[in-house]
């Protein structure tokens, strides 16, 4: 896998001959290419994007503020023929700044700066629930989310491979959509900047066919190495310096769904009559539902009442005067003015639909039937996945990283992520810095290697460099780099799963001037149940007191299992079957379930 920019061998060559530098500004300014050479000029990625500043001597044809926000590009070239794009991006919005003076002494300066740091990052998607989406396939970029995602801020070009991983389920729309791609890089452990030719890219230890970045180009201090064509001589001393410990705890936390098949979402019950099943809502003529602003529609079973997280392909409701219709109303004529974003007046929203309907006769329309169908996503469990160096005993020495899980695709691929996180940011491995000839093709996640002065060869990863000219010629160009030895990961893991319970924590009052207890249950399957799941699960108690598990503590006469649902007759005949049970341990089947059922266990009885 590549990294630097490509150069013709000629141009490798050239690298040793400092006169043979030349460097150029191509601008896009009134639909066509201006040329300039600058007089000094110099390039940054310290940060987290690239900045090259220049300037230029000024007879009167700059002006303040021009060329703000112009697209513009530097090419680089060894003979003044052939030229090399080593950077893509856009002049700063304030354009060209000038320097006041004598005529000879008047020069102009202005900064480019690459898309990272463009307005287009702040841009927001509406929101939106994607489903089924490879992160990241570029034979489908409707359905890839690096791609989809780019396509948002307007990027039409990518450096990718192939993570055929699949997200069922992720909302978009409160972030920008920059900040998700970060979220997206953080899940996937990928390097992800905008390369010279203004590409996304975007690779990971996830990807298809992954090789760690392999050394392209040699540094070389030691004075009896020769050099290559792929080599060039430090100049100076390197300096060294090892990094702290930057990770040797991450963790994760995912939401695991169930996507359903074409249901009620919603069911309107206001003034509800149960025994025509109907409700009543009367509109006014010439008024609208509601009567000022947009109804959200929350998405909830309408038998159990549990809410539905999400739902995808929600259909436009139907509106008659027949009990078949999604709306059935009685009276002269009822229209719906906006439906989820039909108009500019209503939005989509993951977790409701918005609508506005509106009495277009003389007379009062009452609605009887009010239903909105699709296809909800269920919320089963939460799972939290933790990885951890193991031969940290005291907490102290623990530097904890967390990384959101919202756009992992799995236990074991969020797993893998953190694995590398830890194995990577326990070590202490060096850092070289130093400076050497100007190297134009180098890019951020470049594979080198160095060459010490007691001819160690160390592979490593270049962090971050910066190009600078100590006079008016570009022959005086140095680059300044800094690099961090590097070791290949594999990662065997085994990450350590907690099941979250649906329901909270239960408190309950310890003894006498001692912390309470908390009563936790843990599944492999939740502690929320439906009929016709199909499913054996062992419920286990847990007991806590001031952040230890106490469980042993009890015995099993101690605990009593009880279980809600919308049948409490039901409720009561199960309870009273399994009160005298007890157990820290309970096994649940198809045949325990009625409905929608929560389990829950109680502690009777407090340790002496």
């Amino acid at each position: 896998m590549e990294y630097a920019i490509t150069l013709p061998e000629e141009m490798m060559l050239s690298l040793k001959d400092r006169e043979k530098t030349y460097l150029r500004i191509v601008i896009s300014y009134n639909d066509d290419d201006l040329i300039l050479y600058p007089n000094t000029i110099a390039g940054d990625a310290s940060e987290d994007y690239q900045k090259w500043s220049l300037s230029f001597k000024n007879y009167g044809e700059f002006q303040e503020g021009l060329f703000g926000s112009c697209s513009a590009r530097i090419d680089y070239s060894h003979d003044g023929l052939t030229w090399v794009h080593i950077f893509t991006g856009y002049v700063t919005t304030n354009g060209m700044n000038s320097s006041k003076g004598r005529i000879t002494d008047n020069y102009v300066s202005m900064e480019l700066v690459d898309i990272t740091k463009t307005k287009g990052m702040t841009r927001k998607a509406p929101q939106q629930v994607l489903t089924n989406f490879k992160i990241c396939d570029p034979g489908d970029p409707t359905h890839s989310l690096v791609h989809y995602l780019g396509s948002l801020m307007g990027i039409d070009q990518f450096d990718t491979s192939s993570i055929m991983e699949q997200k069922d389920v992720v909302i978009i729309g409160s972030n920008t959509i920059w900040r998700e791609l970060q979220l997206l890089q953080a899940a996937f452990a990928a390097d992800m900047y905008f390369d010279s030719q203004r590409q996304l890219r975007f690779r990971s230890p996830h990807e298809l066919l992954w090789t760690e970045p392999a050394s392209e180009w040699t540094f070389i201090a030691d004075p009896f190495t020769p050099e290559t064509v792929h080599s060039s001589r430090v100049i100076g001393k390197i300096q060294t310096v090892r990094r702290d410990v930057i990770c040797n705890k991450a963790e994760s936390e995912i939401e695991i769904y169930e996507h359903l098949s074409m249901r009620e979402v919603y069911r309107n019950t206001e003034n509800w009559n149960a025994e025509t099943e109907e409700c009543s809502i009367t509109i006014l003529p010439g008024e609208s539902w509601p009567e000022e602003g947009v109804a959200s529609l929350q998405y909830k079973n309408p038998v159990t009442g549990e809410e539905y997280a999400y739902a995808t392909n929600v259909q436009f409701p139907s509106i008659g005067k027949n009990s078949e219709s999604d709306i059935y109303y009685t009276g002269e004529e009822l229209e719906i003015v906006s439906f989820n974003g039909s108009t500019t007046v209503t939005e989509q929203e993951p977790g409701a639909s918005q609508i506005i309907l509106y009495n277009a006769g003389s007379t009062d329309v009452v609605i009887r039937k009010f239903t909105i169908k699709g296809e909800p996503f269920s919320h089963t469990k939460t799972q939290k996945v933790s990885e951890r160096d193991a031969s940290i005993f005291d907490d102290v020495d623990l530097v904890e990283k967390t990384i959101d899980g919202k756009y992992a695709a799995s236990v074991s691929q969020i797993g893998k992520t953190l694995k590398r996180l830890v194995d990577e940011g326990k070590i202490r491995p060096r850092r070289f810095s130093f400076s050497t000839l100007f190297l134009p093709q180098i890019q951020r996640g470049m594979g080198c290697t160095v060459i010490t002065d007691g001819r160690e060869s160390v592979e490593c990863k270049l962090l971050t460099y910066n190009h600078k000219a100590s006079g008016n010629t570009l022959a005086t160009m140095r680059t300044s780099v800094i690099v961090e030895e590097t070791a290949n990961y594999y990662p065997e893991y085994n990450p350590k799963i907690i099941e979250k319970p649906s329901s909270p924590v239960q408190p309950i009052p310890g003894p006498s001037g001692e912390d309470a207890y908390q009563i936790q249950v843990i599944s492999n399957e939740g502690t929320v149940f439906r009929m016709g799941q199909g499913f054996s699960t062992t419920l286990e108690v847990k007991v806590w007191q001031g952040g230890e598990e106490i469980t042993s503590l009890f015995s099993d006469e101690d605990f009593r299992w009880y279980r809600t649902s919308n049948d409490t007759y039901q409720d009561e005949l199960w309870n009273s079957a399994h009160y005298s049970t007890g157990g820290k341990v309970i096994t649940i089947t198809q045949e325990d379930v009625v409905g929608r059922s929560n389990f829950f266990c109680d502690l009777l009885t407090k340790r002496s």
